[in-house]
């Protein structure tokens, strides 16, 4: 029976702004350098994939900068913290493989908002939950 650790590591950033001042259809005009509207703030996560055998085990954290860098008509949106666990059993078979997962996401029950959601000002994202998954692959 094998068994590996892996550390996975990401992060992603985006900075984006107008090149020249811009007039709206409702007369506004906004300044050069001002930055574009729903940029994603920056993001960053670190996580583990243990494996044993079948079993795959994937603990991590994502961590979202507030973005306060935002287009005169956004509102600035928090930074947060989440915890998520995943787990996965692969069961293979000759001409089959059985695909048994869990994911348990937002673990500590995080009130927070995404800064590119449509909604963000009227619904937070989602809270703690639990999802299960199956899947078959023929082959």
């Amino acid at each position: 029976m094998q068994r590996h650790v892996w550390l996975n590591l990401g992060m992603d950033l985006v900075d984006a702004k107008l090149r020249e001042p811009v007039t709206s259809s409702t007369g506004v005009t906004t300044a050069e350098d001002t930055p574009l509207p729903r940029i994603p703030p920056l993001r960053g996560r670190v996580g583990f994939d243990l494996r044993v055998g079948g079993l795959s085990v994937k603990p991590e954290v994502l961590m979202v900068k507030d973005q306060d860098e935002i287009f005169p008509t956004e509102t600035r949106t928090a930074g947060y913290t989440l915890v998520n666990l995943g787990a996965t059993y692969t069961l293979p078979r000759q001409h089959t493989t059985h695909i048994f997962t869990v994911e348990a996401f937002n673990l500590g029950d995080r009130l927070y908002r995404n800064h590119l959601s449509f909604i963000k000002e009227l619904a937070p994202e989602i809270g703690r939950g639990v999802r299960f998954g199956y899947t078959l692959r023929f082959f």
